[in-house]
């Protein structure tokens, strides 16, 4: 039977053997960071509780991108976490809660995933600029937009990146100050519940 330092110089060089080990250390905080600092993978194989250790699963993410998919729904119900993850990797959109796919305005979305154009409304369809948006990453979302625009391509103008960045920042931005908005108001009205 492997030592506990023994298992902290394996998983050093090899994060991934945590899946081999006991559950018990799997559920241990110290040896789950050294797994998933040395390979972001290994985020899958640590307790149910330690995936909804935001800390932790950022560790991951930072190693590993696609471990946003392996973080408990507690977490990728959190518009602030979903966001990080689909910074860290655009696919990590399609691992993200319904929920939080609402809240997102459809520039994020698109950037994030252009194929995704395909499940907007009509109006987002006949959007010059959200077709521009989605077909920069998704050529093939092009098939997706309003018969107005596939008949006239010409309508869709070749998007400036910065201004790209800069709508979607802006959009994100207002997302985030509407949940902090929310979570504040939700605090005030636990507070006024204890008093």
């Amino acid at each position: 039977m492997k030592t506990y330092e023994d298992m902290r110089s394996e998983l050093f060089v090899d994060g991934m053997a945590i899946r081999d080990y006991p559950a018990e250390y799997r559920d241990n905080k110290e040896i789950a960071r050294l797994a998933v600092q040395s390979d972001g993978r290994a985020l899958c194989y640590v307790s149910e509780r330690l995936k909804d250790d935001e800390d932790l699963a950022l560790i991951a993410m930072d190693n590993y991108p696609k471990a946003y998919e392996d973080a408990s729904i507690r977490l990728r119900r959190n518009l602030k976490f979903t966001l990080m993850g689909v910074n860290a990797d655009r696919e990590n959109l399609l691992y993200a809660p319904d929920e939080v796919l609402q809240t997102l305005p459809a520039e994020a979305i698109l950037y994030a995933h252009g194929g995704t154009l395909e499940y907007m409304s009509d109006e987002i369809k006949d959007n010059e600029d959200l077709v521009a948006i989605a077909i920069s990453n998704c050529p093939d979302a092009f098939q997706f937009a309003s018969d107005r625009i596939r008949n006239n391509p010409d309508l869709v103008k070749q998007i400036d990146q910065d201004s790209l960045n800069s709508k979607i920042e802006d959009a994100i931005n207002s997302v985030i100050d509407i949940q902090d908005q929310t979570d504040q108001k939700a605090q005030r009205t636990y507070n006024d519940i204890e008093r």
